[in-house]
């Protein structure tokens, strides 16, 4: 079972430690808050449109100045991240709704002998009398496979802000603003905004477990890759926020995920008497060299794999859970077909990009 879903094998109580940890963390920043996606470009919170694919269609659970989101997936029901905890009222669309727990989804890890997630993904009902919901998110309802070259994401929480930078291991001091001098940027304090960021959908099996989660890196923007400065990750808070990904063949945003981690990772640190240490990096690293995967950094490898060298995302994939979710919910009454297709954010963000480093 990967903990804080980071994609080696650590098992047990160690990953429960980490994912009670973000859950009571995002609940202390700020009493009953919990703030951003964390991007690359500005002071590295984006506040979305209000007509930006999916953002419409999410509430937050607790009140209008609550913790987690909360997503409405069809007329009476919506869900949440079951271990970061689920309130019974939803705030939605200037009103709250009174809801029960209907059902709770097991997220199944099929690359890790099939070990299982429980009740991850929790369904709420609104209570009898309550008025049901006039919109909701779409499932997915494109291909079983999504394809990791055309698929991009939209995702939304309500974790940290962007703190401060995180310096490649062997530099003492660097320029915050040099994005070759860095590795990221530690985890920084609440914000009480639902804000957004953007990804490249990963299908690499041995990081989406073969389908039992929805996975994007966090990569820095560079003139060769033509990423935007919306690349994003998430931060302590943002687990149950919501992952959008565009259905080509629906000309329409679907969700895809449910926010659930990201990668673990430890930083040497060595003392002025030669003493060892191992840090737990709190924070949103898109370059991985030089770190480690675990605290057995004293003597442990350094990360140096290719494919292991930036920091992912995970959110559970709710097209896995489809048989079970699709009874509960109906097609969306929203016109998403005619919001901004995947393909035309994409260019307009990659020109943003070229005109900022140009």
């Amino acid at each position: 079972m990967p903990d804080l879903a980071v994609p080696t094998p650590v098992l047990g109580r160690a990953r429960q430690a980490v994912i009670q940890m973000l859950a009571a963390a995002s609940l202390a920043l700020l009493p009953g808050l919990a703030q951003a996606v964390i991007v690359v470009e500005g002071n590295g919170s984006l506040v979305p449109a209000a007509d930006l694919p999916g953002f419409s269609t999410l509430g937050v659970q607790g009140g209008p100045n609550g913790g987690f989101i909360g997503i409405p997936i069809g007329p009476s029901t919506w869900i949440g991240a079951g271990h970061a905890g689920v309130s019974s009222t939803l705030f939605y669309q200037g009103s709250s709704y009174s809801s029960r727990r209907l059902t709770a989804l097991d997220v199944v890890d099929p690359l890790w002998g099939n070990t299982v997630v429980a009740g991850e993904v929790v369904v709420m009902e609104l209570e009898a009398g309550v008025p049901r919901f006039s919109s909701w998110s779409p499932l997915w309802s494109g291909p079983a496979g999504l394809d990791a070259n055309n698929t991009s994401l939209l995702v939304y929480g309500r974790g940290t802000a962007r703190g401060e930078a995180i310096c490649r291991p062997g530099l003492s001091a660097c320029d915050p603003t040099d994005l070759n001098q860095i590795a990221g940027w530690r985890w920084g304090g609440g914000q009480s905004l639902t804000t957004y960021g953007t990804g490249m959908l990963s299908t690499n099996a041995s990081v989406s477990r073969n389908g039992a989660w929805i996975t994007w890196p966090f990569e820095q923007p560079t003139a060769a890759n033509g990423l935007p400065g919306t690349t994003s990750m998430l931060s302590v808070g943002d687990s149950s926020g919501a992952v959008f990904a565009h259905n080509a063949s629906a000309a329409a945003w679907q969700l895809v995920g449910l926010n659930y981690a990201v990668d673990l990772v430890y930083s040497l640190s060595i003392s002025s008497s030669g003493t060892r240490s191992c840090e737990r990096v709190h924070g949103a690293v898109f370059n991985l060299t030089g770190f480690y995967r675990n605290n057995s950094c004293i003597n442990g490898t350094e990360i140096t794999s290719e494919s292991a060298l930036r920091g992912h995302s995970y959110a559970s994939s709710l097209h896995a859970l489809s048989h079970d979710l699709a009874p509960l919910a109906v097609p969306a009454p929203l016109p998403f077909a005619a919001l901004a297709s995947a393909m035309g954010w994409a260019r307009r963000l990659r020109r943003r990009i070229r005109t900022q480093s140009g």
